[in-house]
């Protein structure tokens, strides 16, 4: 009796897994509500699984966490699941990595051409700053998962850097701006037929590839444009990420030395 409530309870469990991997690809972006109702089903199907899994497995959720709790075998795979949530750790410690030394440096007393900072164009300065933060931030989205949503978000955050860089190269080394022109360039990828990056406005596509212009999926929407052509050219491109992130470090190295001298 009791091996055939743990083949119920395991068949329970791998057939809930299978289910939500499919709804994940279906829904990449899913809405919080789903996002609860999907790791409870799956907290509860992976500790199904887990129950025909010989050995034993022992947590206890210590006060820092907020939560004191003690739990083995099936019952401790619930909780990893449910309450600590691996995934979101390491999402979270890849953001600190990614987002470590970009906050933003303080102004020089004086711009590249020798000329004192005046004071009202500080907060000028922090708005460029902030927009090419925005776009780090867009480009290790989009590249960690690419969908209609993040491509919109990187195209929207792409062309606010590009005005902002056009706009205020008073701030920047002649190299310092040569070399972020050089990259605003690049990153208008080709993505398929006669659409680039560049033909992504405002969350829509306007396309000489489409009769009408067409609206991007929003969250926890499936994907209109994105597909797995679109996917292997945004993914091509993921060494741009690594050259921007070193153009920013090189446009802090320079308003140190700037503000040292």
């Amino acid at each position: 009796m009791i091996n055939l409530q743990l083949t119920i309870v395991f068949v329970f469990g791998v057939t809930f897994v299978a289910l939500l991997v499919i709804l994940a690809i279906k829904f990449p972006d899913p809405t919080p509500f789903q996002y609860t109702v999907f790791r409870t089903v799956l907290s509860l199907a992976t500790a199904g699984a887990a129950a025909m899994i010989p050995g034993f497995i022992d947590i206890q959720v210590s006060a820092a966490t907020k939560l004191l709790l003690r739990a083995g075998g099936a019952l401790a795979v619930f909780v990893i699941i449910y309450f600590i949530n691996p995934a979101r750790l390491a999402m979270r410690e890849d953001t600190h990595e990614t987002t470590e030394g970009m906050v933003p440096p303080e102004t020089p007393n004086r711009l590249p051409n020798g000329a004192p900072f005046p004071t009202d164009k500080r907060d000028a300065f922090f708005q460029v700053w902030q927009s090419l933060v925005a776009l780090e931030h867009a480009g290790r989205d989009l590249w960690r998962r690419v969908s209609d949503q993040t491509l919109s978000a990187f195209a929207d955050r792409w062309r606010e850097a590009e005005v902002c860089i056009g706009d205020n190269a008073l701030f920047f080394s002649e190299d310092d701006y040569s070399a972020l022109q050089e990259l605003m360039r690049a990153a208008d990828f080709y993505l398929r037929g006669k659409t680039n990056l560049s033909n992504i406005r405002n969350g829509t596509v306007y396309s000489k590839d489409y009769e009408a212009a067409l609206k991007l999926a929003g969250r926890g929407e499936r994907n209109r444009f994105v597909d797995d052509a679109v996917r292997r050219q945004i993914t091509q491109n993921k060494r741009w990420l690594t050259r921007y992130k070193r153009q920013l470090s090189s446009i802090r190295s320079s308003l140190h030395e700037s503000v040292a001298s």
